[in-house]
Formats: C-alpha cells, structure tokens, sequence
C-alpha cells in the first residue's frame, strides 16, 4: 500500500487520502470527512451517498478492500487474494481470525409505481432533476415512504412516532414536508427534494423548475395526510 494512499489518523479511522474520504467500521463517515478533509470533501460525499443504501464493502484508491460484514480488509480489491492484518486491526480492532462472518441479503423491493417528477437540490444546486416514482414499501413491523429516482437512488422515508425520518448510506436524519399545492417538498440534512403532485411532468426549462425555499412544517398529523395523500 503507497504510504499516501491511505491515512490513519486514529484508531478505527482509515482515510483515503487521494479521494479525500474517511471510512470506520460502519463504512464511508461523512462527519470523519469534514473533521480531516473539510466541508468541501464531505459535502460531495453527502451527494454521492444519498439515495444509496448503506454499503457493506469499500474499496480504496490502492486497491485494498474492507467488508464490513466480516470485519476483514483484503489486498487484491474484489479477488480478495489475501487478508491485509494491518487494514483489519486498524479499522476493526480485530485481529484477521476473530472478526465474524456474516451475509446479508437485499430486502426485495416491490415494483416501482405512482409517476413523478422530482428535482433534488443540495445547497440551492440541482442534483437530480426528472422522473421519478413513488411507492410504500413494508419490511416486517416497519413502513417506509419511497422515492425512486430515475437515476436508481432511493428515498427512505418513516415515520418513527410523531418525527419522520430518512435512512440512507450517509446516516439516519430528522426530516420534514410542507405542502407546496402544486408539489410537496422534503428537507433533511442540506437536501430539498421537490416531489410534484401530479404524474404529468412539470414545466420549466432544461433544469427543471427551481421553486422558492418553503417554510418547513412539523412532522405531525398533517405530515401524515400529506404522505397519505402523495404515496399511492
């Protein structure tokens, strides 16, 4: 490993030094990232992460490769030709014999309905701007809110008592939806997803529409009509 390629600036933490990411053992940590790399690097990582369901293996600028799974780092990227001791103490504290082994499998995910159009903004700059679809999804107890964006990223919305809530591979996140009449709008984090009422698609330029900040709403009962109203 290329003594630049990778940073251990402490115990747990590895950090990728030509990408400018920070990993610990729950994956790519967007507040490692500010901490060692500024608001910058974690701003575009927070945008690469989103949508995304939490990663279970990471793979850095020198090949090596980390299974959060197994809690084992391998030299040879996706060969996993040998287990790296040095990357699985630093990242898991364990060493190469003692980390579990364990395998998840996706959650299946029901087909994609309710046609919208969507634009998603990071700090007033478009990210994503075009169809997407909605639906409910139930695993076991719990029931989320989707978003399905024709890029592929998800949306997981849930109501946890009387707070609604995003999950996604950048961490778990207060949100919140106000009603905009001709669309609904979703705040977390830096993010404004602007989700359209109606199936037909919206006017605007190439962009998309670009809609005035709302004043948030609470996540109480009227948060639940308007989920109740925009889901099908």
């Amino acid at each position: 490993m290329a003594a630049r390629a990778a940073d251990f600036p402490r115990a747990g933490v590895i950090c990728d030094a030509p990408r400018q990411v920070c990993f610990d053992r729950q994956g790519p940590s967007i507040g490692l990232t500010r901490i060692y790399y500024g608001p910058g690097a974690s701003n575009r990582l927070l945008a690469q992460l989103s949508g995304s369901p939490p990663q279970r293996e990471f793979q850095l600028s020198s090949g090596q490769l980390c299974d959060l799974n197994q809690q084992l780092c391998w030299d040879g990227g996706w060969r996993r030709r040998n287990v790296n001791p040095l990357l699985s103490r630093q990242l898991f504290g364990l060493s190469p014999t003692t980390g579990p082994a364990m395998g998840t499998a996706p959650a299946p995910q029901p087909p994609p309905a309710g046609e919208r159009q969507c634009q998603l903004m990071q700090r007033g700059l478009t990210v994503f701007s075009g169809p997407c679809r909605l639906y409910r999804q139930n695993e076991t107890v719990w029931k989320y809110y989707v978003v399905q964006m024709d890029n592929g990223k998800l949306h997981r919305f849930q109501r946890r008592a009387s707070q609604l809530v995003l999950s996604d591979a950048t961490g778990t996140w207060p949100a919140f939806i106000a009603d905009r009449g001709s669309a609904v709008q979703f705040r977390w984090s830096n993010l404004l997803l602007d989700v359209s009422r109606s199936q037909q698609a919206r006017g605007g330029g190439p962009d998309g529409v670009v809609p005035p900040t709302p004043t948030p709403r609470s996540t109480g009962e009227t948060g639940q009509d308007l989920l109740d109203d925009i889901f099908p």
